[in-house]
This record gives structure tokens, sequence and C-alpha cells, in this order.
């Protein structure tokens, strides 16, 4: 297989065009240029890709959680968006929250310890880009 690297050069026959001339690429720099191609298409792969935890039973007693890459998508990023929103606005407090996200609207589930976290959390749901609607009939007060 013959490589070719293609570099512009004057033409004498053209005033202001440019010509390509061809030349033969040595293994090395062919073999050189297939491994960049390829570690750039799997970097661009793994730039959509974030990690879910997945429950395996193992043998012996109980199971293990392991984290597995999968391609993210619109939900999963939006997830993370308000999950991290929440985090810095509560803190701690925010533990007890479970966040999903279906198209543009927030579920949250879970408990708080007082109404003033409860309404933070819608609150700061709600504050979040691309959020249209925040459900938080979930979310329970202890």
């Amino acid at each position: 297989m013959n490589v070719y690297a293609t570099r512009p050069e004057k033409s004498p026959e053209l005033d202001s065009g440019a010509a390509t001339l061809r030349t033969p690429l040595n293994q090395s720099a062919a073999m050189h240029l297939k491994l960049i191609t390829a570690s750039l298409i799997t970097v661009a792969a793994l730039a959509a890709c974030t990690t879910r935890p997945v429950t395996v039973n193992t043998p012996g007693p109980g199971a293990t959680t392991v984290q597995v890459p999968v391609i993210a998508n619109s939900n999963m990023l939006k997830t993370d968006d308000v999950r991290a929103t929440l985090n810095n606005a509560l803190g701690t407090n925010a533990a007890g929250v479970d966040v999903k996200v279906e198209g543009t609207t927030v579920y949250l589930t879970g408990h708080v310890a007082t109404k003033e976290l409860h309404d933070q959390a819608v609150s700061v749901a709600r504050g979040t880009a691309g959020v249209s609607a925040v459900v938080h009939t979930g979310l329970t007060v202890d």
C-alpha cells in the first residue's frame, strides 16, 4: 500500500494557483500517521462517554458494584448537571436527594432533614439550565 503526503508547490504554468506534488511516505511515517488517526478517533469516542455503576452478582456472599463506561446521552448529562448544582448548593445535605432527568423534566426523590432544604433543592433544580419542570413529590422531609 502506498501512502502519500501532499505538499503545495507553485506551478510554473499557473500564475496564482498551486499544484500538488505527491511524494511517497516511508513505512514508519505511514504507521505513525495511522496510529495518530486511531488515537484521535478513540479520544473523540471517549469524550462522549461517562461511567455508571453496575451491580454484578459474584460467587460468594454479596455483590460487587463496578463502574462501566457507557455512551452519555442528554438525560445522563443533564442529571449530572443537576446533581452537581445540588451538591454545590446543599453540600452534604444533598446526599439524600436522588435525581432523574427525562428530557427537560427533573424528578427529585429521597429524603432531606428540613422543609427549608426541600424547598432549596427544588429551587436549585429549577434554576439549572435546560430544566423546564421539577417533579418533587418523591422528595420527603424526615
